[in-house]
């Protein structure tokens, strides 16, 4: 599916204003545009989008960054959101990341929620020391440090053994 025109409105006018750089081409605007997005023009934009997207149908990695931009700009709405997304896409890394960060980043944090959206990550990417770094990170929030220490050994070990490479004949 083709991205909504609020989307593609929003980009073009934020990416436009970039100059070219040396290659002629305009660079990409870092994610999140805090002055840009939180415009009340931008967030019409963006919540326009959100009411329009269709869960089902739309790719998982859009409706993550839609929920991390939205998650700068109403944190509530883009927990909500998110939680859509994920019952559409419950096997999405990304959607599962974002709905983690923002729980992370609520005030307070909510760690336990956080738990359960890390948990799912690390199922789905097992292969990433990052992904068990964190998980150990979110266990150190919730005094849990036999298991913090685990994911941080799990990490450790994916950093000291050399790469698995799979060549297909």
């Amino acid at each position: 599916s083709s991205l909504p025109s609020p989307f593609q409105s929003l980009t073009s006018r934020a990416c436009g204003s970039f100059p070219p750089g040396r290659n002629g081409l305009r660079a990409k605007p870092p994610l999140p545009l805090p002055s840009r997005t939180r415009s009340p023009f931008a967030v019409f934009q963006i919540a326009n989008l959100v009411d329009s997207l269709k869960l089902d149908s739309e790719p998982p990695i859009l409706l993550a960054l839609v929920g991390e931009i939205l998650g700068d700009l109403k944190p509530a709405r883009a927990v909500d959101f998110l939680r859509r997304a994920q019952k559409s896409h419950p096997d999405d890394f990304w959607i599962n990341h974002c709905l983690a960060l923002e729980f992370t980043k609520a005030k307070p944090p909510n760690w336990t929620e956080a738990l359960r959206f890390r948990t799912a990550t690390a199922a789905l990417m097992p292969g990433s020391p990052l992904v068990h770094e964190l998980l150990a990170r979110t266990y150190d929030h919730l005094n849990r440090p036999e298991e913090a220490n685990h994911e941080r050994a799990i990490a450790k070990a994916m950093l000291s053994s050399p790469p698995r490479h799979s060549v297909d004949s």
